[in-house]
């Protein structure tokens, strides 16, 4: 059984990938969720002049990586679909798994004010929200642990977002290697296919 090779620095990127897909995935955030997409767009933008201007093999690979990229890409960013995809239930169920993320939180606070006569029992409660802006955000802590109470860090929909750009750059690295595997299958069967046809009948 033939086992596959990998480059150091194959190997190098694949690590390099995993460890960015991990940090933007942690933190879930519009920075992060606006680079990943730009960078994604950008490789398989790169990826359509590859497939354009290169040969044999190396067009296979990027046909297929163009193919495979955007046909997910886009279909992730359709309402109709995305959330219909086996891997958008795949996303959220790990986002509902992270834990130790920590946030800030926007804390609620009332206090009884005026007494209404009219129930008997009853209190108004005036209710405050705490800043949560860049200029001053407020934090809670737990009294008992002396810890910040944790939290998660963007939303569920970001997370989804970043996790379908990164699924795409994957799935177009599949596809690359799919259309590329294809065409050195029919190279092999073509000389065989041509010493056939060429036969004296």
């Amino acid at each position: 059984m033939r086992f596959p090779r990998f480059k150091i620095r194959s190997l190098l990127g694949i690590v390099l990938f995993v460890a960015i897909a991990i940090a933007a995935l942690r933190a879930s955030n519009d920075a992060w969720d606006s680079s990943v997409l730009g960078l994604t767009l950008l490789t398989l933008l790169a990826a359509v002049l590859l497939a354009v201007h290169r040969t044999d093999r190396r067009r296979a690979y990027w046909l297929g990586f163009t193919l495979f990229g955007w046909a997910y890409l886009i279909a992730s960013l359709i309402p109709l679909i995305g959330p219909r995809l086996p891997t958008t239930m795949g996303l959220a169920f790990i986002d509902s798994k992270i834990r130790g993320r920590e946030t800030t939180i926007s804390a609620v606070f009332g206090y009884p004010s005026t007494y209404s006569p009219v129930s008997g029992n009853g209190y108004t409660l005036p209710v405050y929200n705490l800043p949560t802006s860049m200029q001053g955000n407020i934090w809670l802590w737990d009294s008992t642990t002396g810890k910040l109470v944790p939290g998660q860090v963007g939303t569920t929909e970001i997370f989804l977002r970043i996790g379908h750009s990164f699924l795409a750059l994957v799935l177009a690295f599949v596809g690359g290697r799919l259309s590329r595997y294809l065409y050195g299958t029919g190279e092999r069967q073509a000389p065989g296919a041509r010493h056939v046809s060429t036969s004296p009948a």
